[in-house]
């Protein structure tokens, strides 16, 4: 069956794809914002909010490079590349917020 042009397996194959993409952007929006007011001193908190952004920034600029880059490269290389990106981003985050909390471990004392 086709919807306008579009075959309908397709179609659901989208909305998937919309609800996972929505799903994770929920659940990492939330750990991002308590993580930066956690971390951010109270006069600094609009330039480290700022920062945190600009994962935003980065991904809104690389998504239309994506899609050149297959014809370019082809789809597998394309697919590598985003998801060496996407595995390396993840890594610096682990590394951060061990980082962090090591710092919280180090600073709290016992009495």
């Amino acid at each position: 069956m086709m919807v306008g042009n579009i075959p309908e397996r397709w179609l659901w194959g989208l909305f998937i794809a919309i609800a996972l993409f929505s799903i994770a952007d929920l659940l990492t929006a939330g750990i991002q914002q308590g993580f930066v007011s956690k971390l951010a001193p109270a006069h600094m908190r609009g330039q480290y909010f700022a920062a945190a952004s600009l994962r935003f920034t980065i991904g809104r600029m690389l998504a239309p490079l994506a899609i050149p880059m297959t014809g370019w490269i082809g789809y597998n290389w394309t697919f590598g590349i985003l998801s060496a990106l996407a595995i390396a981003s993840a890594v610096l985050y682990f590394i951060m917020f061990s980082l962090y909390e090591k710092e919280q471990r180090s600073n709290s004392t016992i009495y």
